[in-house]
């Protein structure tokens, strides 16, 4: 049984290797099974011990957690540190554990004082306090624990059935995890030197979603362990087919992509004897594809889709935005 949770983050690369894959898809999936666990809790906000509701919100957390963790591997962030980065065992604005913003107004104080702490000295005491606590793994249920520490009202909330906030910084947070990765992609599709430097808003908006989702496990209080749901789920691998690689046929649509793209240019090339085309429209109707199939955000596809309408044969325009868009649709998703 996996024990830490870089321990999952490997064995779900294992599982799902993401390889092809758009971020694109890994935060429609984010999103999907957030809304998930929002709609569940709308309905059922205090759900009964052992009851089938209960259940389904702790899977669909699991499964949100799961395709955060595979955005992280899509920018290389180590999950764990994503977490305690932002959350070493204190409240990462009033720097306390239990949180006080409230009485603080999100400021920092000279330990034993009320005088507050410059920001360069809070960044600093910070910065220790990340140091102390980041340099070993960490289980899930270890990092639950920690946030429920900092947050204990967030677990009162939830238990008298007062689910509106939490429901609320879902859609928040999520919200602000889509601006920091547009943010990124745009920059990166714009040739913008220092594109990378968008990476640290994209973690910190990952550890503040995934802190809410964590905020909602095991509601109906069965003292449920994240770990062991975990491995209940993906266990034998892929929790559909219960195979290490998964071998779903909607996860492997791209296998065929080979087949698909031989097809596209026989039918590209019908389209051209149709339309009595010329050879320079039905070579850039053929990069365009090709450079379909290495696309990795919404924008690349949207400015491929912006070339094709360019192309100045009807019948020859309309195949290849349409190809475009069944390519991009053909990417592996879990």
């Amino acid at each position: 049984m996996i024990q830490t949770a870089n321990g999952w983050n490997k064995r779900l690369e294992e599982i799902y290797p993401n390889k092809g894959v758009m971020p694109d898809t890994m935060m429609v999936h984010i999103f999907t099974w957030c809304s998930e666990v929002d709609r569940l809790l709308i309905r059922t906000p205090k759900p009964t011990k052992g009851s089938a509701e209960a259940d389904r919100i702790n899977r669909s957390i699991v499964k949100a957690i799961a395709w955060i963790i595979a955005l992280c591997n899509n920018y290389n962030l180590d999950f764990v540190q994503v977490m305690i980065g932002r959350f070493p065992k204190c409240c990462p604005y009033c720097q306390l554990s239990p949180c006080r913003c409230e009485e603080q107004e999100r400021m920092a104080f000279i330990p034993g004082t009320s005088v507050p702490m410059a920001p360069a000295a809070a960044r600093i005491e910070f910065s220790y306090k990340i140091g102390a606590h980041s340099r070993r793994d960490y289980s899930f249920d270890e990092i639950i624990a920690i946030l429920r520490d900092i947050y204990p009202a967030n677990r009162v909330l939830l238990s008298k059935g007062h689910t509106s906030d939490i429901v609320d910084k879902l859609l928040e947070e999520g919200g602000e995890l889509k601006v920091a990765y547009a943010q990124y992609e745009l920059a990166n599709v714009l040739n913008y030197a220092r594109f990378a430097d968008f990476i640290p808003g994209i973690a910190e908006e990952v550890a503040d979603l995934s802190a809410w989702l964590f905020s909602c496990w095991d509601i109906s209080r069965q003292n449920i362990s994240f770990d062991d749901r975990i491995n209940e789920i993906f266990r034998l691998g892929c929790n559909t087919c219960k195979s290490t690689p998964c071998k779903c046929v909607k996860y492997h649509a791209s296998f065929n992509l080979e087949k698909t793209i031989e097809k596209f240019y026989d039918d590209l090339s019908r389209a051209a004897r149709t339309s009595a085309a010329d050879s320079g429209v039905i070579e850039a109707a053929e990069e365009l594809i090709k450079e379909a199939i290495s696309a990795r955000s919404s924008a690349e596809t949207i400015h491929l889709l912006e070339r094709a309408d360019k192309l100045n044969e009807d019948e020859v325009r309309r195949f290849t935005k349409a190809a475009i868009d069944r390519l991009v649709l053909t990417k592996p998703a879990k």
